[in-house]
């Protein structure tokens, strides 16, 4: 799987109900576009007629969650987790300020380049993947969501910075 994906989706259950969410984590056409496309809450026996399982969709879901997806999200691939997740975007910063410094100390005249200005993800924290027992599948899975959706919103910073420098563009990278 690469990330980002076009879609993600975010999943929270028990057996009573099972809340759904898709979040737009590719990037983004227009500033004010949402990165909510679509939720669901239904009842555990109802899932698999959701019309969102796709194997090339990934699912960030808490540990209760995962019992309730179709079989083929078993494949630990289809699986993210937020700290996989923040650990690619780490990386791919420490990369990238890897490259800048490389350019800044090699190109003469490069005093006058401009360091990438990097979102703060220190306080992006991390999704919830194992739930209080009480806490409810609508709540736990929106809270996931907006943490993806902000996590997206970092990601696509990280990479509008990498387009805005031409010395960044080319550095190898891997999702």
């Amino acid at each position: 799987m690469t990330w980002p994906a076009p879609l993600t989706v975010v999943v929270d259950g028990t057996r009573d109900e099972v809340a759904v969410w898709i979040v737009m984590t590719g990037r983004l056409l227009e500033a004010r576009e949402s990165r909510f496309t679509a939720a669901w809450v239904v009842h555990a026996a109802a899932v698999d007629a959701l019309q969102v399982w796709r194997a090339d969709t990934p699912v960030l879901a808490t540990d209760r969650g995962l019992g309730y997806l179709p079989e083929h999200y078993l494949d630990e691939a289809a699986v993210v987790h937020g700290t996989q997740l923040m650990e690619a975007l780490v990386s791919r910063i420490r990369v990238l300020n890897t490259a800048f410094d490389i350019e800044h100390t090699r190109t003469p005249g490069a005093r006058s380049l401009t360091s990438p200005v990097w979102p703060d993800i220190e306080h992006l924290g991390l999704p919830t993947e194992s739930p209080a027992r009480m806490e409810s599948p609508r709540d736990l899975a929106f809270r996931n969501a907006l943490w993806l959706a902000r996590f997206a919103n970092a990601w696509e910073a990280v990479e509008e910075q990498r387009d805005a420098q031409p010395y960044l563009r080319d550095v190898a990278l891997v999702s």
